[in-house]
């Protein structure tokens, strides 16, 4: 298939591996009902494809599997983390992220960490946190209204 981008997929698929690694095995094949369609190695069918690329083409479903279903282990993820996750799965080649930008997005966070105080996300198990805990959309709307991330089409279409 001359459409098919062999990079692209590989980013495509740390981003899954991100998502489980945040919410558990299978988060994706679970929450959308994919469970049966996808076991012992078969591809996915047409409408499973059309399924995934309904789901994550708005955006925001890392970010919304992370605040329904992560994992204690990832309660210090970041913001970044998840917009990160979020570009990964986008099913659009073009505006899905390559590991050059995922890579400079981490090492930008990274020395943010170091220089400034940032909050990190609390995980929704987690009881008594505060709401300055507690990851929302509001979290993400800096980076995604940004004319960084709107040059590489991240965020409204």
């Amino acid at each position: 298939d001359r459409d098919y981008c062999g990079f692209a997929a590989d980013m495509w698929s740390t981003g899954m591996v991100m998502l489980e690694v945040m919410c558990s095995r299978r988060i994706v094949e679970r929450v959308l009902g994919f469970g049966g369609n996808l076991e012992n190695g078969h591809p996915p069918t047409p409408d499973v494809v059309a399924g995934l690329r309904k789901a994550f083409d708005s955006g925001g479903l890392a970010a919304e599997l992370f605040r329904t279903h992560g994992v204690p282990e990832s309660h210090a993820l970041r913001a970044t983390h998840l917009v990160a996750c979020d570009s990964l799965v986008q099913p659009d080649v073009l505006r899905r992220w390559t590991a050059s930008r995922l890579l400079e997005e981490l090492q930008d966070q990274a020395v943010n960490a170091t220089t400034t105080p940032t909050r990190s996300c609390a995980s929704p198990a987690s009881s008594g946190a505060g709401d300055d805990d507690q990851l929302d959309t509001d979290t993400l709307r800096p980076f995604r209204d940004s004319s960084k991330a709107s040059s590489l089409g991240v965020g409204s279409r």
